[in-house]
């Protein structure tokens, strides 16, 4: 009986003798616990990892169980269960961590041009104004869809009622089942519009929600959560281009059209109360601003890349 684990080692890779499975039967007919942990121990071993061998490990135990001192047949058995405690304990664990790794992987995008499209693992559609950045792992977890937003984007997101899809920013999280609809999210507040379904907002200060449907907005700060209607027309302008405006305050023209176009507009002349009414489809900024100045009765002087109006 003092080789029965070198002959166990042998009986589970299947190379023992006919004999020495006669011995094995016997064993496993008197010692039924003891056979069937220790066959336990050794099927672990079709676990992937790398850095642990399992049967150098199942040689351990036999070396540490054989020897010239006769003792107990349970004496062998706690000394192999302890030691492949351990190295089952090992296994587990460089599985788990290196799992959880892969699954924490994130991915960091900035977006360089003036709309960039974006598809996320589960091909969901987000379109990132530049200078906006996202943060999102390489997959998605079972349970849910989390994000990372800074800056401004536009999101269409695929339904998945068994993972809710959240996006936080500095401000708020943002939860959704299958919508689209824009965040802008700035270095004091967070604004919310939807354009179809429905989603959740939430002020991370204080835990205030409200629940936005098509044409509804909200505005997160520090320490408050208010919701709207809708008012602003060009609220995607940054990402189709289309502009329309209606006895607009010229001010708040000249702001939309510089979240779109890479040369910008000033206003010098702050004090002008023209209302600005057309509409504008990616055309040429050239063009537009030459209407506006002769709509306002302005002047028009161009600086570098940019363009006075005063």
């Amino acid at each position: 009986m003092s080789d029965i684990y070198a002959i166990l080692s042998k009986h589970f890779t299947g190379e023992a003798t006919s004999e020495e499975e006669l011995l094995v039967k016997n064993f496993k007919e008197t010692n039924s616990e003891e056979y069937h942990a220790l066959r336990a121990f050794w099927t672990k071993q079709d676990l992937e990892v790398t850095s642990f061998n399992t049967s150098k490990g199942w040689q351990e135990v036999v070396t540490k169980v054989q020897g010239p001192k006769r003792v107990p047949i349970y004496t062998y058995l706690r000394v192999a269960a302890s030691v492949a405690a351990v190295f089952l304990l090992m296994t587990i664990g460089y599985y788990y961590i290196n799992t959880s790794q892969i699954a924490v992987e994130q991915m960091v995008l900035t977006a360089k041009e003036q709309v960039e499209r974006i598809t996320l693992p589960d091909g969901s559609i987000v379109y990132l104004k530049k200078d906006a950045s996202l943060k999102f792992p390489k997959s998605f977890a079972s349970t849910n869809r989390e994000i990372i937003l800074q800056g401004e984007a536009f999101f269409e997101i695929v339904k998945d009622v068994n993972r809710p899809f959240r996006i936080s920013t500095n401000h708020s999280e943002v939860e959704v089942l299958g919508t689209s609809f824009n965040i802008n999210t700035e270095k004091d507040q967070t604004a919310v519009t939807v354009a179809t379904g429905k989603v959740q907002v939430t002020a991370l200060s204080d835990g205030k929600a409200a629940i936005l449907t098509p044409n509804q907005s909200a505005l997160v700060k520090d320490h408050s959560l208010e919701t709207f209607s809708t008012t602003d027309n060009n609220y995607l302008a940054w990402k189709t281009g289309i502009f329309k405006f209606e006895k607009t305050p010229i001010h708040q023209v000249v702001e939309d059209l510089n979240s779109y176009y890479e040369n910008k507009i000033i206003l010098s002349k702050l004090d002008t109360d023209c209302l600005f009414t057309s509409t504008f489809d990616q055309r040429d900024l050239q063009e537009i601003i030459e209407i506006i100045q002769l709509s306002c009765h302005l002047q028009l002087q161009q600086k570098n890349t940019n363009y006075e109006l005063y």
